[in-house]
This record gives C-alpha cells, sequence and structure tokens, in this order.
C-alpha cells in the first residue's frame, strides 16, 4: 500500500511543478495533512514509523527531483543550466571516484561510507568544475560567470551530501543496494542519489543569483 501511495504522490509532485511553482511549493504541506491519517486509519505495528518513512520517501525522491523540471519551466534558459547540471554532477561522480582511488588517505565518512576518502572529495569539485566549463556554452549570458563561479561548488557539496544521505538510508534499513533495477551499481538510487540533493540546491542557488527577494520563490 505504500508503495503505491508513493508513486500515486510521486506523480503528483511532477504535475504540480509541471503546472506552476505555486502549487508545487503548496503540494508538502497538503499531502502532509492528508498523510497524517494514514496511522489513525490503518493502525498496525509501527504505523508511525511507516507514515514517517512514506513522507521521508515522498520529499527525498518526488519532490526534490520535481525541482529539475521546476529549472527548465521557471527560469529563461533552464534548459542549458540543467545541461550543465547534469554534466557537473556526473563528472563530479566519476572525479571523486577516480582520485579517491588513486590518492587514497584518510577516509571521510567511515562509518557511513567506507570507500569515500578526503582525496575523492577534492575530485568532486575537480568534475564538477570540469563539468560546468564544458557546458558553459549553455549557461545563459545574464549569469555566466556567477554560474561558473559558484555552482560547481553547489554541485560538489551536494553530490555528497547526496551520496552519504544515501548511505544512511541503507544503512537504516540495513541493505547493501537501494534496489534491483541496475545489478552491479547498487540499485537506480544510487545513480541518482547526487541529483535528488543537487536539484533543489541549484533550483535556489539560480534563483539567489537572479536576485533576491522576491524572485527566490518565483514572484514578480
Amino acid at each position: 500500500m505504500f508503495s503505491r501511495f508513493l508513486i500515486v504522490t510521486g506523480i503528483l509532485a511532477i504535475a504540480g511543478a509541471a503546472i506552476s511553482l505555486d502549487v508545487f511549493l503548496l503540494l508538502p504541506s497538503v499531502l502532509l495533512i492528508v498523510a497524517t491519517l494514514q496511522p489513525l486509519l490503518f493502525k498496525g505495528q509501527n504505523a508511525v514509523r511507516h507514515f514517517a518513512f512514506a513522507v521521508l520517501g515522498w520529499g527525498y525522491i518526488a519532490w526534490f527531483l520535481g525541482h529539475l523540471l521546476l529549472i527548465q519551466r521557471e527560469i529563461d534558459g533552464g534548459e542549458g543550466l540543467l545541461l550543465a547540471l547534469a554534466l557537473g554532477v556526473g563528472l563530479s561522480d566519476v572525479m571523486a571516484f577516480t582520485v579517491g582511488k588513486a590518492v587514497g588517505g584518510p577516509k571521510l565518512a567511515p562509518r557511513l561510507s567506507p570507500n569515500k576518502t578526503w582525496a575523492g572529495f577534492s575530485g568532486n569539485f575537480l568534475g564538477a568544475y570540469a563539468g560546468v566549463a564544458l557546458m558553459f556554452f549553455a549557461i545563459p549570458d545574464r549569469m555566466d560567470w556567477q554560474v561558473m563561479a559558484f555552482m560547481p561548488i553547489v554541485i560538489a557539496l551536494g553530490s555528497v551530501w547526496g551520496d552519504l544521505l544515501e548511505s544512511s538510508i541503507k544503512r537504516e534499513f540495513e541493505v547493501k543496494d537501494a534496489g534491483t533495477w541496475l545489478p552491479g551499481f547498487g540499485g537506480l538510487l544510487d545513480r541518482i542519489d547526487s541529483l535528488i540533493i543537487v536539484g533543489p540546491l541549484a533550483f535556489y542557488f539560480i534563483r539567489l543569483v537572479e536576485g533576491w527577494p522576491p524572485s527566490l520563490l518565483g514572484i514578480n
């Protein structure tokens, strides 16, 4: 039942982002109010715990990922920014693995992810700057230097943040892989964990670049 609930409400998050920013920002409050009925109507063992994880799952995956659609729809030149974002995230992950393997050294978060090192953390920044630089031509002229200077920092920090958060979730549920959709890669969630966190961070960063307030929340 919870999986069906997450699928339906996940679709609502994408639909909300496609309709308007106001609808998208309203969804968490409305759905949270409705979701509080779950432990009341479907009493059982760990009902409140299941409710909490259902809320976390929706916010973490559906709502966070919906910010990528907001970048495309709500920001002028968003398509180019998405390209820079995607390549920056991809190369950030690749360079983190490459530099971490080559250099080794002290562990970044041994209890959460024993293979991650501080050297790999520096590789995140190298990859993020390389990815954004390669897609520089796609970045709108009005914000080119701000994006080039600061978005790679947002990408690198968000990538590490997303990786470690996903590792902590897997440890909570005592599983090695997040799913079976991509055998050998730890599951689909392992492939998009960085993007999940980077999406909302990048959206609000771009809003700040465009001017605050009130454009941070899309208010003209």
